[in-house]
């Protein structure tokens, strides 16, 4: 991994461990699934405005329902390259 990736792994690391209830923070990785950690769709939307803040990617509304994992997260975000 790249020190870029890194960098942007921990910054959706650390916007999912924020969404989350206190009682889930502590099973967030990058192989956990989003529902596992209790995010129900209306809070993959507030999820996506954090990411998009601390990273400066978006994550497009047609991609969001098809990323289950935080592991899909991070690799949709890498895919668009560094923020313009």
């Amino acid at each position: 991994m790249t020190p870029t990736s890194h960098a942007l792994r921990d910054a959706v690391l650390g916007a999912v461990t924020a969404a989350c209830r206190p009682d889930k923070r502590a099973r967030v990785s990058a192989d956990a699934t989003l529902v596992g950690l209790g995010l129900d769709s209306l809070d993959r939307i507030t999820l996506a405005v954090a990411v998009e803040q601390a990273t400066g990617l978006r994550v497009s509304d047609e991609a969001l329902p098809s990323l289950h994992t935080v592991r899909d997260l991070i690799t949709h975000l890498a895919g668009q390259g560094p923020p313009a």
